[in-house]
């Protein structure tokens, strides 16, 4: 069965700290299906630099024309276990370098690659201090696969819901990529808008079988702006002891198509494509060991970088996943952390009434994760709080402005008011996203900023 999960978010919401911190807070949620917002707008919050100025454009163009796209990513599965091996090239069509990171350890048992993501840089980005570094959106892909693997929580999860949450957060994170784009004044054709980027999980589940999932976030296009992506998953593949070879392939696929049909020319003569042929031949595969599946999937990488040196190359990026774990990984593509990562804490099935209720108070750069609280007859702050699937009855709400605040639709609010205070902007895309979700809403402004 296909299944689809509609990630439509706010752009309200979308900061480099934020982008980071929002992966977080989806592991933290536990919850799948739509988080929604309002789709019009792009505007950065107050704390994301983007100038608007016609340099600041040039440079994010500047960005745009660096290599983003092509890879190829190979699973080759049996009885015996699970190889992966992916590229590293970013390419443009007229130049490259290799140093994307396609292939993440996620955990003990679970290995994922991405293909696609690269294909948006986004313009360059920058926090709200002043000494921090200035940098292209796409360096942040790693820094979403922390955010989300390194929730203590998210291990925990069966592959299933892994998968999920690994496709919430990246397609919350490919469209705060494209409301850069638009917030940065950088346009693109509408082929360019319609590219598709996939996900690919493998690991063990909770029963020790190795499963192979695959995820292709596709964009949802209006008025020439991506405003939703919608993650497609394909059916899970199984490997079972009775399994010949399992094969799965993402990216550019047809030399490894070729190769794996047995009708790549020339196989016959090459010891490591003749060998594979001939196992293919008498057992469909299930002889092949590790070691053999791990030299076909390389050489599959090597003969498409061949076929497509700009797309294809650079150094390879292996894992292999047997007896229940992932047995050895190697990644030559090195990379450190470049968002700034906010400290999280978690609040959830409480309740807090009278002058409690105000408690739940944050001081930055922490931020709190709350969900399934009930609150009653008090105040309580918005700023710096994620609130997710709670009940505010009777409750005077405030607001300052504070770029890392969420407050889904998922709660329901009675008789409650929500003042802005200074520092709070009225036509922020946050708080227009709050009136339009709760209508009975009470909204009170002591902001003292103009009205637009």
């Amino acid at each position: 069965m296909r299944a689809k999960i509609r990630v439509a978010l706010a752009s309200s919401f979308i900061a480099g700290t934020l982008l980071v911190a929002r992966a977080a807070a989806i592991v933290a949620a536990g919850h799948s299906g739509s988080v929604a917002g309002p789709q019009e707008g792009a505007n950065p919050p107050s704390n994301l630099k983007i100038e608007r100025s016609e340099e600041a454009k040039a440079v994010a163009r500047s960005v745009r024309t660096r290599p983003m796209h092509g890879t190829v990513n190979v699973f080759l599965a049996n009885r015996n276990g699970l190889v992966a091996v992916t590229d590293s090239r970013l390419s443009n069509g007229t130049d490259h370098e290799d140093t994307g990171r396609k292939l993440f350890q996620i955990d003990d048992h679970t290995i994922c690659s991405i293909a696609g993501w690269y294909s948006d840089a986004g313009p360059v980005i920058k926090g709200d201090d002043a000494r921090s570094a200035a940098y292209p959106a796409y360096l942040s892909v790693p820094d979403i696969m922390w955010a989300v693997t390194s929730d203590h929580t998210f291990s925990s999860l069966d592959i299933d819901r892994k998968m999920e949450v690994l496709s919430e957060a990246f397609a919350f994170s490919l469209l705060a990529s494209a409301n850069w784009d638009v917030a940065a004044g950088v346009s693109r054709p509408l082929s360019a808008l319609k590219v598709t980027s996939e996900i690919t999980v493998a690991g063990f589940d909770e029963h020790g079988m190795l499963k192979i999932l695959q995820a292709d976030l596709e964009p949802m296009i209006k008025d020439a702006q991506i405003v939703q992506y919608i993650a497609e998953q394909k059916p899970a593949v199984y490997v079972t002891e009775e399994s010949g070879l399992v094969s799965v392939v993402r990216g550019i696929p047809g030399t490894a198509q070729s190769i794996l049909s047995g009708s790549y020319p020339g196989m016959a003569d090459d010891p490591i494509l003749g060998y594979f042929k001939t196992a293919l031949a008498s057992d469909k595969g299930k002889s092949l060991s590790l070691t053999d599946m791990r030299q076909v999937a390389k050489e599959i990488v090597r003969r498409t970088s061949q076929q497509f040196p700009q797309s294809v190359g650079g150094r390879m990026q292996i894992a292999e996943l047997s007896a229940g774990r992932v047995s050895e990984f190697v990644q030559p593509i090195s990379g450190t952390p470049q968002i700034p990562r906010a400290i999280f804490r978690r609040v959830e099935d409480s309740a807090f009434r009278g002058a409690l209720a105000g408690l739940i108070h944050v001081t930055p750069p922490q931020v709190i994760f709350a969900q399934k609280l009930n609150l009653l007859d008090g105040p309580q702050s918005l700023d710096n709080i994620f609130f997710f699937k709670s009940d505010f009855a009777r409750v005077a709400l405030t607001y300052s402005g504070s770029p890392r605040a969420i407050f889904d639709k998922s709660n329901t609010v009675v008789d409650s008011t929500l003042t802005l205070l200074p520092g709070a902007d009225p036509n922020s895309n946050f708080v227009r996203q709050i009136k339009a979700d709760f209508p009975t809403l009470k909204v009170i402004d002591q902001s003292g900023a103009p009205r637009r």
